[in-house]
């Protein structure tokens, strides 16, 4: 028997055993309200007439509920009650599957093997196990860490890929730029003027030695806390006459200022956002953040860096302030930040009831109960 013809069987024998079994529960409903009239029409004593007990249920007020029983006079029954006829319907259901029995089931058989058939388990492979790949290649990858430790492809360069002019010797490198080349001196200032806070290693006696651009080319003392760690570098500040405050500048680029007057320490933005957003995921205090900070710089305890604690606690309480009055637009006051009132900025809880804004016009005068 092909595909779709014993599919059309299936459909029709489906129809038909739908159709006669909704008979059958038509007229076992009908048996069933048949006997119930007849009990209820001998308890009455009258078999013409039947009563039917029906309660209300009303509500009157907060834990106040009132009932009601009422007595309905029927339809009349006849005083001899009709035995339940024979079930043809189900007769003529269990007659069909009799005489086409072989059938029925042979389609059944074939489209349960068709449809329960269980899907093929995909073969296991090798990248099932990237664990087992990985540790297969463990020697490959530590041997090249310890090529990164070194000076790599640059092991017999003399000369400096910066420019083609440059004859100077490569031994800087930064960590922060893309790559490992290594440069001179002059090239690695020149290609950093745009980055002052990279960090820069000199290779000395066989290997690399932490410095920084302050060291390769300026002499001032200014701290730059940033998410890489502790920089030391030189800033010179515009003085033209047109010039902004030291300040400004500095908020210009990005650098949040430890103090107003003489700012000789600052935040980069990008830090402060980062603890920002951290606290609010972490238990992690500003010490803490400080002391990793401190470990970026240089995890020996050698060189620790200057203690810029206090300044990075004051700089991320201002910084919250800044960023509160930011989202509540009193940048755009024109009375400025002095009008901002008590409690102006606090974030209203959406869940509580705010008159005007989730609560319908005319609630006060809703009844209590309502409320």
């Amino acid at each position: 028997m092909g595909r779709n013809r014993r599919k059309k069987e299936l459909d029709k024998l489906q129809k038909q055993w739908y159709d006669l079994n909704r008979e059958y529960q038509a007229m076992q409903r009908a048996g069933r309200q048949h006997a119930a009239d007849t009990r209820l029409a001998a308890e009455t004593s009258d078999n013409r007439f039947l009563q039917h007990k029906h309660q209300s249920h009303t509500i009157r007020g907060p834990s106040r509920l009132s009932t009601s029983t009422d007595y309905i006079t029927g339809i009349s029954v006849p005083s001899q009650v009709i035995p339940n006829a024979t079930d043809t319907g189900s007769n003529n259901f269990l007659s069909y599957f009799n005489d086409n029995e072989d059938a029925a089931y042979t389609i059944y058989d074939e489209h349960m093997a068709e449809t329960m058939t269980e899907p093929k388990r995909r073969k296991r492979t090798a990248a099932d196990n990237p664990i087992g790949l990985w540790t297969k290649e463990r020697e490959t990858y530590l041997l090249e860490l310890l090529r990164l430790e070194g000076r790599g492809d640059y092991m017999f360069a003399e000369a400096c890929p910066g420019t083609s002019e440059c004859e100077g010797f490569p031994e800087y490198r930064c960590q922060d730029c893309f790559g490992v080349a290594l440069h001179c001196k002059a090239c690695t200032v020149a290609r950093h003027k745009e980055n002052p806070l990279h960090r820069i290693q000199h290779w000395v006696d066989g290997h690399f030695k932490c410095t920084s651009l302050k060291d390769l080319a300026f002499h001032d003392d200014f701290i730059v806390l940033d998410v890489n760690g502790v920089h030391q570098v030189a800033v010179d500040f515009c003085a033209c006459e047109t010039a902004q405050s030291p300040t400004t500048q500095l908020l210009r680029a990005h650098w949040f200022p430890a103090t107003t007057i003489d700012p000789k320490t600052a935040a980069m933005f990008r830090l402060l956002h980062h603890f920002h957003i951290l606290t609010f995921e972490s238990k992690a205090s500003a010490f803490e953040v400080w002391q990793t900070l401190s470990r970026l710089t240089d995890n020996t305890g050698i060189r620790t860096p200057k203690d810029r604690y206090e300044a990075l606690l004051r700089m991320v309480r201002e910084w919250r302030n800044i960023k509160l009055l930011k989202r509540f637009g009193r940048g755009h006051d024109p009375a400025g930040i002095d009008a901002t009132l008590q409690g102006s900025c606090t974030v209203l809880c959406p869940a509580c009831p705010q008159p005007g804004k989730n609560l319908p016009q005319g609630w006060e005068d809703a009844p209590q109960e309502v409320r």
